[in-house]
């Protein structure tokens, strides 16, 4: 009788711990579930939040560029071409910059200003006081552009 006992103390001991690491386990499973849930809804927040900083730092570098327009427009208008170019190499440069950082949609709309940068630049080197209609054109192409972005947001 005694032997008995000790047997089924130790099958309701074996019982209480198998039950106990089958619920433990399903714990674990559970939070691994819930974990990568967490962390593939985590990946979809930080790749839309780096779009987003990623278009912000295209305005930024718009705004950058179109300064640099009006500073050279100014110098222009005061017929230092020196300075004028120097601006609008200063805007190519930031163009260029963003463009590279940026994705292929991104690129194609910067592509016309850098475009249209080389055509002013040209225009400065040949002292051409006409140049500032160009200068004011690629302005309001890019106050366009801007606005676009921001309606998208």
């Amino acid at each position: 009788m005694k032997k008995f006992k000790l047997i089924l103390y130790v099958i309701i001991l074996l019982l209480i711990f198998g039950s106990g690491y089958y619920i433990g386990s399903k714990k674990v499973g559970l939070v691994e579930e819930r974990l990568s849930k967490m962390k593939s809804s985590m990946e979809v927040k930080i790749l839309g939040l780096e779009k987003e900083l990623s278009k912000a730092r295209v305005k930024v570098k718009l705004v950058e560029v179109k300064d640099k327009l009006l500073q050279a427009r100014t110098d222009i208008i005061e017929k230092n071409f020196g300075n004028a170019g120097k601006q609008i190499d200063a805007a190519k440069e930031a163009v260029e910059k963003v463009a590279a950082s940026s994705d292929d949609d991104t690129k194609k709309t910067l592509k016309p200003i850098n475009d249209a940068l080389i055509e002013i630049k040209a225009d400065i080197d040949k002292l051409n006081l006409k140049v500032t209609s160009k200068i004011d054109d690629l302005k309001k192409e890019i106050d366009r552009i801007v606005s676009e972005q921001r309606q998208q947001d």
